[in-house]
């Protein structure tokens, strides 16, 4: 998950991918507000991903946010066991 938080209301998009400076995927949450948050799903784990943000406010003034990095941990499902 990734979450920003902005002083004013904006939309948001986060932009990623495997390379620096390079971010083939996105998502966007086009509701003016000032916190966003981004779940991104099928990322692997073990694989390094690089983002950054595009913040728009209401006129239009665009903010890019520095380029940072995020590595998804291995999520394993162990199912419950019942004695009875």
């Amino acid at each position: 998950m990734v979450s920003v938080t902005t002083a004013e209301y904006t939309t948001a998009e986060i932009q990623y991918g495997l390379t620096s400076g390079s971010y083939p995927y996105n998502q966007v949450d086009d509701l003016y507000q000032y916190t966003h948050e981004f779940s991104l799903p099928g990322l692997d784990s073990g694989e390094v991903y690089y983002y950054r943000l595009v913040l728009t406010d209401r006129s239009d003034n665009v903010t890019y946010t520095p380029e940072a990095t995020l590595e998804p941990l291995l999520s394993i499902y162990l199912p419950a066991l019942v004695h009875h």
